[in-house]
């Protein structure tokens, strides 16, 4: 389905991609299995509201500002789409 982490540097940013993920899972979500990459947010109880809430504590957390043409919902559809726009990101100011 999605593309595998190349590298340990790409692992590390997808794991913390999911560790942000998993601090703005809604209370009801909580008990749920969250550690699968290509599950879908909206699944997890992710509406936009809440997406708004994850993008920026993602750009905190990576130190990344996502551009208004990467705030999607395609972008935002699971935590490797989004470990994928970030490593994009961040190495287009490397």
């Amino acid at each position: 389905m999605g593309a595998t982490p190349a590298g340990p540097g790409q692992d590390r940013l997808l794991r913390s991609v999911m560790d942000v993920i998993r601090d703005q899972l809604p209370d009801e979500a909580k008990g749920c299995d969250a550690d699968d990459p290509d599950l879908p947010l909206r699944s997890l109880g992710f509406d936009s509201l809440r997406t708004v809430g994850l993008l920026v504590r993602l750009e905190q957390e990576l130190a990344v500002d996502f551009p208004p043409d990467l705030i999607t919902a395609d972008t935002f559809r699971t935590a490797r789409t989004i470990a994928d726009a970030a490593r994009t990101l961040k190495s287009s100011h490397d």
